[in-house]
This record gives C-alpha cells, structure tokens and sequence, in this order.
C-alpha cells in the first residue's frame, strides 16, 4: 500500500487503523461529491442526536447528574458546556430578533424611559442632545443584546469566582465552578424561551418583567447550584450559599454594564460639543 495513504490527511500522522490514534479521522478521506456530502450531513444530525439532543434531554431531566458526570470525566456522550451555551444562544437570538422583533420592542422601551426620566442632568434637557444621548443608549444596548456572547464572558466567569469563593471548602476549581454556571446558564436558556413571548407581548411591563426574570434566574441557578454541591453539605445550606452568590453576582454585572452603557452615550454626547 502507498505510503501516502497510511498518512493521516489532517494531522499527518502514520495511521495502521481504520482511525488515526492522534485525531480521530478516518484513514480513508474520498475526493467530495454529493453522496459523500450527504453522507456527512447524516452523520452530523446523528452526532447531533447522541450528543446534543441527549445533553439537553439530560439536563432537563437530571441536570445535577448530568454536570456531576462531567466534573467526574465522564464526558465523550455529552456536549461541551460552552458549546452547549454557544447554541442555545444563537437559537434564542434567532428567535428573538429574526422572529419576535425583540430589538424594536427595546427600543421603545429605552426611548419611553430616557423621556420619562425627570432626574436627567440639565446637559441633557436640550432635544436635540437628549435624542443624542438616547440613540447613543439605544445602540449600546442593543450591541450587547446581539452579542450575548460578550455578556458571557463577562458573567461567566463573574458567576463562577462568587461560587468558588462561597463554596472553598469544597475544593472545587475555579473551572469546575465555571463549567457548573455554563451549563446552568445553557439550560435556562432553554426554560426560559416563553419569556421571549411575554416581552413582545407586555412590552410596557418590561422592566418589571426583566427584574422577575433575573430574580427567577438567580434562584435557578442557585438551585442547580446547590444540587451539584449538595454531596457534601445540606441542599438547603448550598441553595442560600448559591442564591447569596449569584445575587451579588448579577449586582456587580448590573451596575458594570449600566455604567459602561450610560458612560458611553454622555462621552459620545460630549464628543459633539
């Protein structure tokens, strides 16, 4: 057989299997064509199905278990939980600007609250400088709502390092913590999509509702929280812990972006003077 063959195509490796040892590919790579596009397709949507699908049947079912599992290195059967939390987020932003509008919805409501807001410095009394500022919030907000992704990596790790310092008699990693918060994080995703209806639908109730959700959140994720930790002290103990935590947590987060928002329409507002 010729030597080039019993090289692996992608990493290059000597390959004496059907597999190669080092990445996993195939031995044999054919030329594409549409059955073998299809083919891959097939084999894609079942990957999907054993990995995927099953992940989030798990977590819905048996979220505990199934995050226990992963900490203890029982992994290949489950998908990465930043992967996992990387595909809820782009279906629930899918859904929330492609099908619901969501982004018109906020800005209606950003523009009602910036009017409404009697407390506005005297700078931003003048038309013409408040319709400034108010777009300039406008376009700050809803960066991050399209880019969720930056949110994460602000809170993820924020959620992660309030329970790894609530939780250091448990000796868990700081990453530990953090693949508990992202999976968490993925599954509410998926429990909280009728929320999505809701804002569309009372869009002038939506501060209220943005409020309920973050507290529903917190005691969410507490709860998850608390199921994993509770192997080694009392659930009820871990859930106060876990709620303590990710309060503070999303106070942090709050007043980080409220700043960062409200900081960058005064300085562009600024700018124009």
């Amino acid at each position: 057989m010729n030597l080039e063959k019993l090289q692996c195509q992608n990493c290059h490796r000597l390959i004496e299997a059907n597999y190669c040892s080092q990445c996993g590919q195939k031995s044999s790579q054919p030329r594409l064509t549409i059955k073998v596009l299809a083919d891959i397709a097939l084999q894609s949507v079942a990957d999907l199905d054993r990995g995927f699908l099953h992940t989030c049947r798990e977590l819905l079912i048996r979220p505990h278990i199934l995050i226990q599992n992963y900490l203890a290195g029982r992994r290949i059967i489950y998908t990465n939980p930043i992967k996992f939390l990387l595909i809820w987020l782009g279906v629930n932003a899918l859904l929330s600007f492609s099908v619901l509008n969501l982004d018109e919805v906020m800005k209606g409501f950003l523009q009602k609250q910036i009017s409404g807001n009697i407390q506005l410095p005297k700078t931003l009394k003048n038309p013409a400088v408040l319709e400034t500022y108010t777009q300039n919030s406008i376009d700050a907000t809803l960066f991050f709502m399209h880019n969720q992704q930056l949110i994460y990596v602000i809170l993820l790790p924020l959620s992660a390092l309030f329970l790894y310092l609530f939780f250091r008699k448990q000796q868990y990693y700081f990453t530990e913590h953090l693949t508990v918060v992202t999976y968490s994080y993925g599954l509410y995703h998926i429990v909280a999509l009728p929320l999505l209806f809701i804002y569309v639908t009372f869009p002038e109730q939506l501060q209220m509702m943005s409020l309920v959700a973050s507290f529903l959140m917190c005691i969410f994720l507490a709860y998850i929280s608390a199921k994993v930790y509770a192997l080694q002290a009392p659930f009820w103990k871990c859930f106060a812990k876990a709620f303590v935590a990710q309060s503070l947590c999303y106070i942090v987060y709050f007043i980080t972006v409220g700043v960062g928002v409200n900081a960058y329409a005064i300085y562009t507002v600024m700018k124009l003077k």
